[in-house]
């Protein structure tokens, strides 16, 4: 890479001549700080912040990292940004259409070229007797689903069929926030943080023993895995930095880090941010507080999470070490409808919606997760499972107990970074298929980063995942047929993040 860049440079200066009478000593300008203008020069970071963590909103004690701590009664203003452009290919087996799969005579190209933006803004703060306290809000941008015959049909062309709809498109992308929260901390006390954020599971593991190395967090809703056909992603049974699990407002706590140990406890009332508690007059489905009701799917609907964990993290000589373990809990809403029995059959199962019975059981998981680290090498290991079927969704009565397991290997030198990550997953999958069959997943994912610059990431990454259980249609999302059952995707991409 960095061959390239000087071959690049050396060719504008080959040809730096053309339009110029004769060749001058360029003048030296320092450019002075106009703020009103938005005009700050300064030496890039090392590392530049890539998210809404910094080095004070994650533990009792200020820590060092590659931007500004404050100091006593002072304050520090982050605006940091990324944009990240992916080039990947994909191949999957719901590419082609069928009338298996409700969708005959469609097909999808292989070849995808996509571009989105972030932004984390926020505030450190120190008082002048050591009380740390901020916030940080990270913002995303969201993007249009397209459906239907207005999709890229007749009815988003102008000019004779001369256009695709992409400005229409466009148009239809906002911008959406993804995490809010506040802080308040002391070195003698812990770290309390509140609003929509990360729990323990995902500040403790931090993306470490679930290999979430590359920028786009590889298995981890990965842009080359998130961005294949829906019918073959894999939820990821970790929920680690994942969105289910960030989203939801709560309160967290982490200890002072002693000997190495500390733990952490959070609270949230509900799955998502409760802020807007009803979109309507009075008690019914469109309640965030709704706890009972005649609907199905509502029996899925997880209330009173609560999270507890404990981490070590420490070196012993040359070896660091990184463990931790989680136990999460949730109640859940419960169906007050009609009896709906449990299908003995596939028939059966067809004949049910995706609430299927209703009833559920309560929310409750195990997550421990190791990684050592030794000579640039990074060995570790995450296992999940419990009573969760999927990303931190109640198993429904009767079906299988989750186990799944993430491991990987992770090589770091200089610039670059090489490794690969793989997931096998076994959960109850469909509801609807409750005490019949399970799903297993799995997927495979190397992947390299290089650091051309400060906050210039290159990188390139391959996936091929699985998805297989008897009697569900991936495509459709039906239960109680055998088409579809079994369902894979494999792919490469190509990438730059540009982030400071």
């Amino acid at each position: 890479m960095r061959k390239l860049l000087s071959a690049s440079i050396a060719t504008v200066s080959a040809v730096g001549w053309l339009g110029t009478a004769d060749a001058q000593a360029p003048a030296t300008m320092t450019l002075a700080p106009v703020p009103t203008q938005g005009q700050m020069p300064m030496a890039p970071a090392a590392s530049p912040p890539a998210s809404s963590f910094t080095p004070n909103n994650m533990t009792a004690a200020v820590a060092r990292g590659s931007t500004a701590n404050p100091t006593p009664g002072s304050v520090v203003v982050h605006i940091d940004g990324r944009v990240l452009v992916d080039y990947w290919g994909s191949w999957t087996s719901a590419d082609t259409g069928t009338a298996a799969g409700l969708n005959a005579g469609f097909k999808v190209t292989p070849n995808n070229l996509a571009t989105y933006a972030r932004i984390y803004t926020g505030l450190d703060g120190m008082t002048t007797n050591g009380l740390h306290y901020g916030g940080s809000i990270e913002i995303r941008q969201n993007f249009p689903t397209n459906t239907g015959a207005n999709a890229f049909g007749a009815g988003t062309l102008t000019g004779g069929g001369t256009s695709s709809g992409g400005s229409s498109y466009s148009s239809g992308e906002t911008l959406f926030v993804r995490r809010a929260f506040g802080y308040v901390a002391g070195n003698d006390w812990g770290i309390v943080r509140i609003g929509q954020a990360d729990g323990p599971i995902g500040l403790f593991d931090n993306g470490i023993t679930t290999f979430q190395f590359s920028p786009t967090s590889n298995l981890s809703g990965g842009d080359l895995q998130g961005n294949q056909l829906g019918a073959v992603v894999i939820p990821f049974l970790p929920a680690t930095l994942a969105g289910n699990e960030f989203t939801s407002t709560k309160i967290v706590y982490i200890s002072p880090q002693v000997s190495g140990f500390d733990f952490a406890f959070s609270w949230s009332p509900y799955s998502f941010n409760s802020f807007a508690v009803c979109g309507s007059s009075g008690a019914g489905p469109a309640c965030a507080a709704t706890s009972a009701g005649p609907v199905t799917t509502l029996g899925a609907k997880t209330l009173n999470q609560t999270q507890a964990a404990v981490r070590y993290q420490g070196r012993f000589g040359s070896l660091g070490v990184l463990a931790y373990g989680a136990w999460v809990h949730a109640g859940h809403a419960s169906y007050n409808g009609p009896f709906i029995a449990n299908a003995t059959s596939f028939a059966a199962a067809a004949a049910l919606g995706s609430g299927a019975t209703g009833r559920y059981d309560d929310l409750n998981m195990g997550q421990v997760g190791v990684a050592l680290t030794y000579a640039g090498f990074t060995l570790g290991a995450n296992w999940t499972g419990g009573a969760v079927n999927g990303q931190l969704a109640p198993r429904p009565s009767g079906g299988s107990m989750a186990n799944g397991w993430v491991a990987g290997l992770l090589y770091s030198t200089g610039p670059l970074r090489i490794g690969v990550a793989a997931e096998v997953f076994d959960t109850q999958g469909a509801t609807q298929l409750a005490g019949l069959t399970q799903r297993r997943e799995w997927a495979i994912d190397p992947a390299l980063t290089y650091t051309v610059a400060p906050g210039m990431i290159a990188f390139a990454e391959y996936i091929y995942q699985e998805r297989h259980q008897n009697g569900f249609n991936f495509v459709t999302g039906a239960a109680g047929g055998a088409a579809y059952n079994n369902v894979k995707g494999q792919g490469f991409l190509l990438g730059s993040a540009i982030y400071w």
